[in-house]
């Protein structure tokens, strides 16, 4: 498993190195599972610290957690027990009768838009007009909508896209301004 801890606005010492070494060893024995990489980021903002842990397992799933505090060690921790929860999660749904269900992915292009182009003589104030980042590639499973939310739950995401497994059109589910999970079942005629 490779480990990549970064700080911004702090330098990460030689003890905090070694606690979340530790740390993200004992939960990755207890569950049996080993994440392809794991990057931990700490950030000073004011008096308070914050952690963000992204562990990429296999199959392309990915589980973010967050966490603050008023130390280092307070922070990373409580960004532990929320990635617990979630591996956990992950593990109990592994074990359960999903188990045998094979997951499809194709790859699709992706586009990316650039925010300088003004568009029939309007110019955008700079404030206005936030950066676009796509990726080159993204891989789309073939899911049940049940399997999606489970795996959109398992991460931080304002969004997952699949493939419906029942009608094999891409899905999207979000989380609504409510709290609750919507889901846009996209159909092309």
């Amino acid at each position: 498993m490779s480990i990549q801890i970064t700080g911004r606005h702090i330098d990460i010492s030689d003890s905090f190195r070694e606690s979340v070494e530790s740390g993200l060893g004992e939960l990755t024995s207890k569950h049996n599972i080993n994440p392809v990489e794991t990057s931990i980021t700490l950030t000073k903002q004011g008096h308070q610290f914050a952690a963000d842990i992204n562990a990429h397992l296999a199959r392309g799933l990915n589980l973010r957690s967050h966490g603050e505090g008023g130390d280092a060690y307070s922070c990373f921790q409580n960004a532990l027990d929320k990635l617990k929860i979630r591996m956990r999660r992950h593990k109990n749904w592994v074990d359960d009768h999903h188990k045998h269900h094979d997951i499809h992915f194709e790859e699709v292009s992706s586009y990316v838009m650039n925010a300088e182009t003004p568009t029939n003589g309007y110019t955008p104030e700079t404030e206005l007009s936030p950066a676009i980042i796509a990726e080159t590639k993204t891989d789309i499973p073939t899911l049940s909508v049940g399997e999606a939310v489970t795996r959109f739950d398992l991460n931080t995401e304002g969004a997952y896209v699949f493939r419906n497994v029942k009608n094999k059109a891409i899905n999207v589910i979000y989380r609504r301004s409510d709290g609750n999970i919507g889901w846009i079942d996209l159909k092309c005629d």
